[in-house]
């Protein structure tokens, strides 16, 4: 980002707040994701772990709105700007390093998990959603994101991106049932560095292509974790699962 010093802070700051505010493809999955959230009116009280936390977007705005919020990210210049910026906000955060497909964490620790543009990263995706289930208590709620199948390739990805059918199975498999799933568009996509030097120029294209229809190119997914079932009684239940979800996928390409 800005180099491992926090003597960049204040401009590290300022542009945080900047992207934090205007960029494009935040606001519409912060949009959707705090919108399901007052739809589903979970307790404040209620603990949440972002997955991927990044420079702690997101979980800075959760603990805004009154949740208690753990942050891990594998990336340890990510975590210390999360940490500096949560500080500056004067809000209480845990952030730390770790890794999504070995999370530090007990089994059944958090009401709320949130994986946002994390798994496309990921090799062993299935093994972070297996871990993901692990800590989700149950009934919880998995908040995820993701670039869909028409996403075009990007630096860092391991994957373009995920259909609707490939998702839903990856976490039907593992005992999470997606209850409700929005296709987005994206007008595009910058690397992180290259973002704050063309930002200015760009931003008022964003803007207005933001409201043109466009490919959709990203997929955001809200699902709870199943209750635990016998072993003959969880496959039965994932096969009306998986039949209820095709169903749901094929209504929702028809819109």
């Amino acid at each position: 980002m800005f180099g491992s010093s926090m003597g960049y802070g204040k401009i590290a700051s300022f542009y945080h707040k900047i992207f934090e505010r205007l960029d494009i493809n935040t606001q519409i999955r912060a949009r959707i994701i705090f919108k399901e959230l007052a739809i589903i009116e979970k307790e404040k009280s209620d603990k949440v772990l972002d997955i991927g936390c990044g420079d702690g977007i997101f979980p800075i705005e959760l603990a805004k709105r009154g949740y208690s919020v753990v942050g891990v990210d594998l990336n340890v210049k990510s975590v210390n700007y999360a940490k500096y910026f949560s500080k500056r906000s004067e809000v209480k955060i845990d952030f730390l390093v770790g890794d999504a497909c070995h999370l530090p964490f007990a089994n059944e620790s958090f009401d709320i998990i949130l994986c946002s543009e994390v798994l496309e990263h990921i090799k062993d995706d299935e093994g972070a959603i297996r871990e993901i289930e692990r800590v989700l208590k149950q009934n919880g709620l998995l908040i995820l994101t993701v670039p869909s199948d028409k996403a075009s390739p990007y630096p860092g990805h391991v994957r373009c991106g995920y259909s609707l059918y490939e998702i839903s199975s990856k976490l039907t498999k593992s005992g999470i049932n997606i209850i409700n799933k929005k296709i987005v568009s994206y007008p595009f996509r910058l690397k992180y560095k290259l973002s704050f030097l063309l930002f200015p120029l760009l931003y008022p294209f964003a803007l207005i292509l933001s409201f043109i229809k466009s490919k959709e190119n990203g997929l955001i997914i809200i699902a709870r974790k199943m209750k635990r079932l016998s072993e003959n009684e969880n496959r039965g239940r994932r096969q009306e699962i998986e039949v209820l979800n095709h169903e749901n996928l094929y209504n929702l390409r028809k819109r």
